[in-house]
Protein backbone atom coordinates (compact mmCIF):
# COMPACT_ATOMS: atom_id res chain seq x y z
CA UNK A 1 0.00 0.00 0.00
CA UNK A 2 1.74 3.66 -1.06
CA UNK A 3 0.71 6.37 1.28
CA UNK A 4 2.79 8.74 -0.44
CA UNK A 5 0.49 11.72 -1.44
CA UNK A 6 1.02 13.98 -4.63
CA UNK A 7 -1.29 16.95 -4.93
CA UNK A 8 -2.03 15.83 -8.11
CA UNK A 9 -3.60 12.31 -7.51
CA UNK A 10 -6.30 11.44 -4.90
CA UNK A 11 -5.41 8.00 -2.46
CA UNK A 12 -9.27 6.36 -1.82
CA UNK A 13 -9.03 4.26 1.11
CA UNK A 14 -10.43 0.95 0.42
CA UNK A 15 -12.13 -2.19 2.51
CA UNK A 16 -9.00 -3.60 2.17
CA UNK A 17 -6.90 -0.79 3.66
CA UNK A 18 -8.83 -0.79 6.73
CA UNK A 19 -8.65 -4.23 7.53
CA UNK A 20 -5.32 -4.51 6.51
CA UNK A 21 -4.41 -2.04 9.32
CA UNK A 22 -4.98 -2.81 12.94
CA UNK A 23 -7.28 -0.76 14.49
CA UNK A 24 -7.82 1.46 11.37
CA UNK A 25 -11.60 0.89 11.30
CA UNK A 26 -12.21 1.50 15.08
CA UNK A 27 -10.44 5.00 14.71
CA UNK A 28 -12.18 5.67 11.30
CA UNK A 29 -15.70 4.44 12.41
CA UNK A 30 -15.29 6.17 16.08
CA UNK A 31 -15.06 10.17 14.67
CA UNK A 32 -17.63 9.01 11.76
CA UNK A 33 -15.34 9.96 9.31
CA UNK A 34 -17.28 8.62 6.37
CA UNK A 35 -20.03 11.87 7.06
CA UNK A 36 -17.16 14.87 7.67
CA UNK A 37 -16.13 16.72 4.51
CA UNK A 38 -13.02 15.78 2.33
CA UNK A 39 -10.04 17.03 4.09
CA UNK A 40 -11.28 17.22 7.49
CA UNK A 41 -11.15 12.82 7.31
CA UNK A 42 -7.67 12.87 6.33
CA UNK A 43 -7.21 15.15 9.68
CA UNK A 44 -9.13 13.73 12.17
CA UNK A 45 -7.65 10.39 11.41
CA UNK A 46 -3.81 12.25 11.52
CA UNK A 47 -4.93 13.28 14.93
CA UNK A 48 -6.28 10.05 16.04
CA UNK A 49 -3.05 8.27 14.52
CA UNK A 50 -1.07 10.86 17.03
CA UNK A 51 -3.36 11.22 20.01
CA UNK A 52 -6.00 8.57 20.04
CA UNK A 53 -9.65 8.68 18.94
CA UNK A 54 -10.73 9.94 22.52
CA UNK A 55 -8.56 13.12 22.51
CA UNK A 56 -9.23 13.96 18.50
CA UNK A 57 -12.88 13.21 19.13
CA UNK A 58 -13.01 15.80 22.28
CA UNK A 59 -10.77 18.30 20.60
CA UNK A 60 -13.91 18.34 17.83
CA UNK A 61 -16.53 18.69 20.62
CA UNK A 62 -14.75 21.91 21.51
CA UNK A 63 -13.87 23.39 17.97
CA UNK A 64 -17.56 23.16 16.66
CA UNK A 65 -19.36 23.82 20.46
CA UNK A 66 -21.42 20.57 20.56
CA UNK A 67 -21.37 16.71 21.07
CA UNK A 68 -24.33 15.94 18.66
CA UNK A 69 -22.87 14.11 15.59
CA UNK A 70 -25.62 16.35 13.13
CA UNK A 71 -24.86 19.26 15.23
CA UNK A 72 -21.51 18.94 14.39
CA UNK A 73 -21.64 18.47 10.56
CA UNK A 74 -23.97 21.59 10.71
CA UNK A 75 -21.29 23.73 12.39
CA UNK A 76 -18.53 22.41 10.43
CA UNK A 77 -20.42 23.24 7.11
CA UNK A 78 -21.19 26.65 8.64
CA UNK A 79 -17.60 27.21 10.11
CA UNK A 80 -16.35 26.27 6.55
CA UNK A 81 -13.21 23.32 6.83
CA UNK A 82 -10.27 25.67 6.80
CA UNK A 83 -11.39 27.39 9.83
CA UNK A 84 -12.36 23.86 11.80
CA UNK A 85 -8.71 22.93 11.08
CA UNK A 86 -6.98 25.67 12.18
CA UNK A 87 -9.09 24.94 15.46
CA UNK A 88 -7.89 21.45 15.47
CA UNK A 89 -4.13 22.35 14.79
CA UNK A 90 -4.04 25.03 18.22
CA UNK A 91 -4.74 21.87 20.35
CA UNK A 92 -3.04 19.52 17.98
CA UNK A 93 -0.06 22.27 18.37
CA UNK A 94 -0.53 22.92 22.25
CA UNK A 95 -0.52 19.37 23.10
CA UNK A 96 3.10 18.58 21.29
CA UNK A 97 4.56 21.43 22.58
CA UNK A 98 3.51 20.14 26.21
CA UNK A 99 5.00 16.76 25.66
CA UNK A 100 8.28 16.75 27.59
CA UNK A 101 10.10 15.49 24.56
CA UNK A 102 9.34 18.40 22.60
CA UNK A 103 13.05 19.88 22.71
CA UNK A 104 14.24 16.66 20.85
CA UNK A 105 11.09 15.73 18.29
CA UNK A 106 9.79 19.66 17.93
CA UNK A 107 10.74 19.91 14.65
CA UNK A 108 10.04 16.87 13.14
CA UNK A 109 6.25 16.97 14.70
CA UNK A 110 5.76 20.99 13.66
CA UNK A 111 6.75 19.63 10.28
CA UNK A 112 4.54 16.79 10.64
CA UNK A 113 1.20 19.17 11.67
CA UNK A 114 2.30 21.53 8.40
CA UNK A 115 2.58 18.80 6.15
CA UNK A 116 -0.85 17.07 7.64
CA UNK A 117 -2.35 20.45 7.29
CA UNK A 118 -1.42 21.67 3.80
CA UNK A 119 -2.84 18.28 2.52
CA UNK A 120 -5.73 18.21 4.32
CA UNK A 121 -6.76 21.66 2.71
CA UNK A 122 -5.81 20.41 -0.83
CA UNK A 123 -8.09 17.34 -0.28
CA UNK A 124 -10.66 19.80 0.60
CA UNK A 125 -10.36 21.97 -2.28
CA UNK A 126 -9.36 25.25 0.20
CA UNK A 127 -5.70 26.07 -0.18
CA UNK A 128 -5.85 29.24 0.95
CA UNK A 129 -5.59 30.24 4.65
CA UNK A 130 -9.03 30.66 6.32
CA UNK A 131 -10.29 33.72 6.11
CA UNK A 132 -11.93 33.89 9.70
CA UNK A 133 -9.84 33.31 13.08
CA UNK A 134 -11.37 30.79 15.64
CA UNK A 135 -10.99 31.96 19.11
CA UNK A 136 -11.34 28.94 21.60
CA UNK A 137 -11.50 30.08 25.60
CA UNK A 138 -8.94 27.81 27.41
CA UNK A 139 -8.72 27.69 31.00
Amino acid sequence: MDLNFEAAKTWVLKDEHVTSLPGLGCLWDGLRLDQVPSGLDYYLLDCAVCFTAVTTGQWLDLVTATKSPSGQLRVIEDMGIEVVISGLELFRRRRIKADPEWQRHGSEWSNRCNRVRRRALALAGAEQPAERVLLVETA
